[in-house]
């Protein structure tokens, strides 16, 4: 029989490694802590300039503010200036209108004033002294008539009772020469005690018919 022969036994080509892996320097083209770091990095700047860019938009939204109250301030100012003047304004537009409506009144109104003065009776007190046109209507036809209307305090006493001395004044007013020449009606539309128990308010109408025939007024 043939001898058999011995198998060799491979053994790979080998060599010592003599390196000390942690002294080697780092070959890898990006290091991944390099990259976190820069991320980081990245995060933190954009982070801060979004901080600025909101502490800017701060500032000038309140920059605006400030500037839109000093603004509302100031015209609150003059706002409250021209209310004051248009109050002021109204009050005498009133008034003017009143004179001139009692100035357009188709009587001796200066005379009338005059003689309101020389019958005034010591205890009463004229308040207000106004006058106006106003419209009736009789039938189909509208008529105009004309408003003397008085208001004003009566004081009384134990020897003058203030419904008497009322009434004496309103004869009074009735022989008026102005008002008796187109006297239509005359009524105490108002008459009542104040706080003062001897004091009475009172308000005098005088209706003046302008087509009266009573000669000159």
């Amino acid at each position: 029989m043939a001898r058999k022969r011995n198998k060799r036994v491979y053994h790979p080509h080998w060599r010592p490694d003599f390196r000390d892996v942690v002294l080697l320097p780092d070959i890898k083209v990006v290091r991944t802590q390099f990259l976190s770091n820069f991320l980081t990095l990245t995060v933190a700047v954009a982070l801060l300039g979004w901080l600025l860019f909101s502490e800017y938009g701060n500032r000038l939204t309140q920059e605006e503010l400030d500037s839109v109250r000093a603004e509302v301030a100031a015209s609150r100012a003059d706002n409250a200036e021209l209310v004051r003047l248009s109050g002021e304004f109204t009050r005498e537009a009133r008034h003017v209108e009143e004179l001139q409506a009692f100035l357009d009144l188709p009587y001796d109104y200066h005379g009338i004033l005059v003689s309101l003065a020389e019958i005034r009776p010591r205890a009463v007190t004229y308040n207000i002294v106004s006058g106006g046109v106003f419209a009736e209507r009789q039938g189909r036809r509208e008529v105009k008539r004309y408003r003397l209307q008085l208001q004003g305090t009566v004081r009384e006493s134990a020897d003058n009772p203030a419904p008497a001395t009322i009434n004496r004044f309103r004869d009074r007013l009735s022989s008026i020469p102005a008002v008796a020449a187109k006297l239509e009606e005359q009524r105490l539309s108002s008459f009542y005690r104040t706080d003062d128990p001897s004091v009475f308010n009172f308000v005098i109408q005088i209706i003046l018919d302008p087509d009266k025939a009573g000669g000159e007024s």
